[in-house]
């Protein structure tokens, strides 16, 4: 009974939330499009950027967010924001390739003679 009771409390609040929702949505239908200072610029990251062959598919590797941003901070914004979630570590970035080289630096046991094979010279 206890269980009947809260699911139709939680399922009458879905109902609710679905027609604030609905209700929501026709009020931005009915407002129309807002215009924005000309001085605004949004830059999407929408499927054909992730198609293109240019920049690769999707996630771009940290190197490739940082070469866009060192583009966008020429033209002197005051403001750069990002609406992006960079939940995962980056596996496609440089800094992998120098990871793997540490690797294999120490596997191949270079790190013995304090980075400098034996028969090289320090001088």
């Amino acid at each position: 009974m206890v269980l009947f009771i809260l699911v139709k409390f939680f399922s009458y609040f879905t109902i609710l939330d679905t027609f604030e929702e609905k209700i929501l949505d026709a009020r931005f239908r009915a407002r129309g499009v807002v215009s924005h200072p000309d001085d605004i610029v949004i830059i999407a990251i929408d499927e054909k950027s992730i198609s293109s062959p240019l920049l690769g598919r999707w996630p771009w590797p940290r190197s490739r967010v940082a070469e866009l941003l060192d583009k966008l901070k020429k033209g002197k914004p005051k403001v750069i924001a990002f609406d992006i979630v960079f939940s995962e570590p980056d596996r496609n970035s440089e800094l992998m390739k120098v990871v793997e080289f540490k690797k294999l630096y120490k596997k191949l046991k270079l790190d013995q003679w304090g980075g400098y094979p034996a028969r090289i010279s320090k001088e």
